[in-house]
């Protein structure tokens, strides 16, 4: 199944996916480093896929701190806080070996509210 890894030089990562034999969307927050703070906050959070369509479309919006997942058409909305050390600076799309899922990716670049 895809996920989207958010990662910095500091070896930190975030992951968005789904896991098609659970049937989940999930956001994985355990490989961030900032968390002593509280032993609640590294989490792999999840919320179970409402549409039996064969494709599964993910709209994520993220900025320096948060995450806000719309999975398909929004009928799975997602939303999570994260604090790296570094900002992020990469990511990538992965897949299962030997996986038959397609994976298609647009990028839009948002621009600031902020003067």
């Amino acid at each position: 199944a895809p996920v989207i890894e958010l990662t910095n030089k500091n070896g930190e990562m975030l992951a968005i996916g789904y896991d098609a034999a659970k049937k989940i969307f999930y956001i994985d927050r355990t490989h961030m480093k900032n968390q002593g703070f509280s032993k609640d906050f590294p989490g792999y959070h999840t919320a179970p896929r409402q549409s039996g369509d064969s494709l599964v479309t993910l709209h994520l919006f993220i900025d320096q701190s948060s995450v806000e997942v719309f999975a398909d058409k929004g009928s799975v909305v997602m939303t999570d806080l994260f604090y790296p050390e570094e900002l992020f600076t990469e990511y990538s799309i992965k897949t299962a070996p030997h996986s038959a899922i397609p994976v298609k990716a647009v990028q839009y670049a948002l621009r600031s509210i902020w003067p």
